[in-house]
């Protein structure tokens, strides 16, 4: 279940968010593992939510409303290598 809500937010931000494809081969990867996938749920549940929120430009302004590519790529690390 949460593998396919992964898929499906990764989806919707590359295809009308320009999502960047090196943060999309991460993802992909992570998705492949149902071992990951059930033992970092709540680092999961953030990525999903991080992916959703995703805009290029978060990190641009004064104020951060959105999720920038280093967050996305903190959670994508603490997923894969802690």
């Amino acid at each position: 279940m949460l593998a396919e809500k992964l898929k499906e937010s990764l989806q919707y931000s590359q295809n009308n968010l320009d999502f960047p494809d090196f943060l999309a081969r991460e993802i992909e990867i992570i998705m492949k593992e149902p071992e990951i996938m059930e033992s970092k749920k709540d680092l999961i549940e953030s990525l999903i939510f991080q992916v959703s929120d995703y805009d290029p430009y978060a990190e641009a302004g004064c104020c951060k409303d959105a999720t920038s590519p280093e967050d996305i790529k903190k959670t994508i690390n603490s997923i894969l290598y802690k």
